[in-house]
């Protein structure tokens, strides 16, 4: 699934968010990420590992001859993993200043608009995470942490 975005499909007062959820044991919860950071989203193929990477750096994979670390983004959240079958997980392709990542989430849902005065700001005394959080958004009543992909891959 390629996605692409440019200014002229966002108006003034929306923006496009990319919905998924990453699993647990017993549950799930539910993030986004701005669409203007996102690049394409891809099925797990072959990761491969690279020895003494950082522990949340799963490997590498080569997408059309691109080299792309891929982000472990639940390890980074500090949210226990134990579903241990990547292949049915995807990969969200995220680009900073000409940098790509990928992302490892569980289920990509949507593309969806929301008004920039819906996000709600999260405390700062909350969680060690809040660095990648931009704020909280209600999609169709599910409470959804809106994530900033940028400090998610530094």
């Amino acid at each position: 699934m390629k996605v692409k975005s440019t200014m002229s499909e966002m108006t003034l007062d929306t923006i496009q968010v990319i919905t998924f959820d990453l699993l647990r044991e017993n549950s799930k919860e539910y993030f986004a990420i701005p669409i203007d950071r996102v690049r394409e989203i891809c099925t797990v193929e072959s990761i491969t590992k690279i020895p003494n990477s950082a522990p949340d750096v799963i490997g590498i994979v080569n997408l059309r001859n691109n080299i792309i670390p891929i982000i472990n983004i639940k390890q980074k959240l500090g949210i226990s993993d134990s579903i241990d079958d990547i292949s049915r997980q995807q990969i969200v392709i995220t680009e900073d200043g000409g940098n790509y990542y990928g992302l490892l989430v569980d289920i990509v849902h949507e593309v969806i608009r929301i008004n920039p005065g819906e996000i709600q700001p999260i405390s700062k005394n909350i969680t060690d995470s809040n660095k990648f959080i931009i704020g909280i958004i209600k999609i169709n009543e599910t409470i959804t942490t809106l994530l900033d992909p940028t400090t998610i891959t530094q």
